[in-house]
């Protein structure tokens, strides 16, 4: 029987703290900005905070950490450390929240088929997204590859099996929405064609020996840090035991899915569905890839060939 963890109430968690400390500003409500999917469930606390806000395009996320528009952003990792580095975007990175939760899918293909030189792959993100750096260095063979904007873009082409009235042969897709495209009553072009899934966790490991990879990051401006550390402290211990619920005990979050709004507020707000989310975490299959603190960015960037990043790039409370 998996162990019953109760969510805190943020309140109580900031009255508890110890009276030594400077006092807390119990009305610090960060801005808070995730790609929808996975990532954004990880905030399922927050799902009627009029600062949280979710966007199906990941450029957009991307630019937002050039503004002072938001206090912590949720992004590929790659793509926050290079806004860091290249752009000196005033930001430091405070967890990786998934180790993986992709699959490349096949289209009329074979089961035990693998991508060669001769398939086109379409894929999502840039090239430099941590996504494409995985599955370009597990499919070296891979020599055609189509970049779309997001994940939903790239369910458009596995939907319709064409990019650009081009017949496409393999999509990357990401978890939950490879799960809601296989699983739709809706019919398209390419249903019933797509029963080659390589789980790239599985091929990645196989390949590296490394316990996933660093795929989703979530990153606090500086500003905040510098002046609201205290309450950025009681944040994370709350967004914790939120991933720890959606791994161990994902009943919580399913609940507040379902006491935010019917199907379509969910989806709307999320990308994901209460009934999706279940069947993504329940039996700890946790098929989204949430992890906190299991992911060794220094081993991954070696294995990779690449710098270590700076120390300078971490919170103080990065796990």
């Amino acid at each position: 029987m998996r162990k019953i963890r109760f969510l805190i109430p943020l309140f109580t968690l900031l009255v508890s703290c110890s009276t030594n400390r400077a006092p807390i500003n119990s009305s610090f409500k960060p801005h808070l900005l995730s790609p929808v999917g996975a990532p954004s469930i990880t905030l399922y606390s927050h799902a009627n905070d009029q600062n949280f806000v979710t966007n199906s395009n990941i450029s957009i996320i991307e630019a937002q950490f050039l503004t002072n528009e938001y206090d912590i952003i949720i992004i590929d990792h790659t793509r926050g450390i290079n806004q860091i580095i290249t752009n000196s975007a005033p930001f430091r990175l405070a967890r990786i929240i998934t180790k993986g939760n992709l699959h490349l899918v096949g289209i009329n293909k074979e089961m035990d088929s693998y991508p060669t030189t001769l398939d086109k792959v379409v894929t999502f993100g840039s090239p430099n997204a941590i996504t494409n750096k995985v599955l370009t260095k597990t499919f070296p063979d891979i020599t055609t590859l189509y970049y779309v904007n997001s994940v939903t873009e790239a369910g458009s082409v596995l939907k319709t099996g064409l990019y650009n009235q081009e017949e496409i042969d393999y999509v990357l897709m990401a978890q939950p929405l490879l799960f809601a495209t296989l699983n739709t009553t809706d019919e398209y072009p390419t249903k019933g064609k797509l029963n080659r899934i390589i789980d790239l966790q599985e091929e990645w490991h196989n390949l590296s020996n490394l316990n996933g990879f660093p795929q989703a990051g979530i990153f606090v401006c500086n500003k905040t840090y510098d002046t609201h550390k205290e309450e950025l402290d009681v944040f994370f211990t709350l967004y914790d035991q939120n991933i720890d619920n959606l791994i161990n005990d994902p009943n919580l979050a399913i609940s507040a899915l379902n006491e935010f709004g019917d199907l379509n507020a969910q989806k709307a707000r999320f990308g994901i569905t209460a009934l999706i989310l279940k069947a993504m975490q329940l039996d700890n299959d946790n098929l989204l890839g949430l992890t906190i603190g299991e992911v060794d960015i220094d081993a991954f960037n070696v294995y990779m060939g690449e710098t270590p990043y700076p120390s300078s790039i971490y919170a103080s409370f990065y796990k």
